[in-house]
């Protein structure tokens, strides 16, 4: 969303590299502005490693790992908040548990844990970055739909010496 110029100074995140656009190219040629949702490809000042479902970034952006969320679910089978989900945000799927579960159709504002970082706004201020779906990893179901209402800041707490079963399997997977 937004625009971004030649000279515009952008931060890579999760990573949080800062670095310049040099360039905006397009088949037709570079231009002066990009504005959602063209099409371009941007020169960097730096060699950055971009992934997909990394962002390019231009003044703030929340990077979190929790957040509340207005969920609605669609799954016959209940939200299980011992179970681990797919968390498909934008380009980048996580995995993800929630704090309490819900049953069909019911809509509840719940607190949603992801393994890794993710970039995100609240859903009131950007649609894009600030929805999401959760998807049954056994059955690829996408079983839930939430909209972000804002970053949970923890304090140092007895949770966060616990890692989460989603903190869990990302290690097993890493290992």
């Amino acid at each position: 969303s937004g625009t971004v110029r030649p000279g515009d100074t952008v931060v890579v995140l999760p990573a949080g590299r800062t670095t310049r656009v040099k360039r905006i190219v397009t088949f037709d040629g570079d231009l002066d502005v990009a504005r959602s949702p063209m099409s371009v490809t941007l020169a960097l000042e730096d060699e950055v490693d971009i992934s997909r479902g990394d962002m390019i970034a231009v003044g703030e952006a929340q990077v979190g790992q929790r957040f509340r969320a207005d969920v609605v679910w669609m799954d016959e089978r209940p939200l299980n908040p011992a179970r681990v989900y797919l968390l498909k945000h934008s380009t980048r799927t996580v995995t993800a548990e929630v704090d309490h579960g819900l049953l069909l159709n019911q809509i509840a504002l719940l607190t949603v844990s992801t393994a890794r970082p993710i970039v995100f706004d609240r859903y009131g201020d950007n649609r894009g970055t600030g929805s999401f779906v959760l998807i049954d990893p056994v059955t690829n179901f996408t079983a839930g739909a939430g909209m972000i209402a804002d970053a949970v800041r923890d304090r140092a707490s007895a949770s966060a010496a616990r890692p989460s079963a989603a903190e869990k399997i990302a290690r097993l997977a890493r290992g």
